[in-house]
């Protein structure tokens, strides 16, 4: 599959185009795109317990409560739908110390949306998939789902042409 665009800078256009191609196949793939969708149940399942935890919590600790349940539903969908690989303690560990840098964004979003805005908590969980949503995709993939000899970089524009050309030039 070739990709609409192509860059070619001076020194350095290779590293720069095999990056943003990285970028465009992590992001365009079967996986992002089923981990979005199932980011669409999870938000849901994470705004509806921080709407039923919002009648016994204080506003805030409903919508930690809503994210760390629905932080469980989401390791085994993932599981399931996304990575195909059995649930184990050891995933389930690895999986949620992914989700750190995301909890520290849903905590920000929480208290920007709840805080400042005025909004209801439900919102800042909106928020938080938004912007956190592609770099936990990003980290769960590598550290918690998939071993190093699994990691595959994608490099469509190598041609064999390309590759005569270097072993001519080293030859």
């Amino acid at each position: 599959m070739k990709l609409w665009f192509d860059i070619t800078l001076l020194n350095g256009g290779d590293v720069l185009k095999r990056g943003i191609q990285a970028i465009f196949y992590t992001f365009f793939s079967r996986k992002f795109l089923t981990f979005c969708l199932l980011g669409c149940v999870n938000t849901f399942n994470a705004s509806l317990l921080t709407y039923f935890a919002d009648f016994v919590l204080q506003k805030n600790l409903a919508a930690n409560f809503g994210y760390i349940g629905s932080l469980i539903v989401a390791f085994f969908l993932n599981c399931k739908f996304i990575f195909k690989k059995p649930p184990t303690l050891k995933a389930m560990i690895r999986f949620c110390i992914s989700y750190i840098p995301n909890y520290i964004i849903f905590n920000l979003a929480s208290a920007i949306a709840i805080n400042a805005w005025h909004l209801e908590p439900e919102w800042g969980t909106a928020l938080a998939v938004l912007v956190g949503g592609p770099i936990t995709f990003v980290i769960i993939k590598v550290y918690a789902f998939e071993t190093p000899n699994e990691i595959k970089i994608h490099r469509p524009f190598i041609h064999k042409h390309e590759n005569a050309e270097e072993t001519d030039e080293k030859g």
